[in-house]
């Protein structure tokens, strides 16, 4: 129930393909086309899964979306995601003039 996601964050960056249970960070971040989840608890689904995924062989593209996937959670990015939401809520940014 890992809260954010990280752990398959580092699996996608290093080209894994990632089955995960659908909780909390793990469903943020493991989008349809880069991995699978299964239901958490349900060791038929996630056996089934791991099997299709081993039957299924190694597949490029999966490890293609994977790391386009990671982009969104590059520091630059959140950063500016922080700073948008934070304008909405308390207005624009005042930039200093060095």
């Amino acid at each position: 129930t890992e809260p954010f996601g990280l752990v398959v964050l580092e699996a996608l960056a290093c080209g894994a393909r990632v089955i995960g249970s659908d909780v909390g960070g793990i469903r943020d971040t493991l989008a349809h086309d880069v991995g699978r989840l299964v239901p958490p608890g349900d060791a038929q689904a996630l056996a089934a899964s791991i099997v299709g995924v081993y039957e299924s062989g190694a597949n490029a593209r999966c490890s293609v979306n994977g790391r386009t996937a990671l982009k969104k959670f590059r520091w630059a990015n959140i950063a500016e995601q922080y700073l948008t939401t934070m304008e909405a809520v308390l207005g624009p940014r005042e930039h200093e003039n060095a």
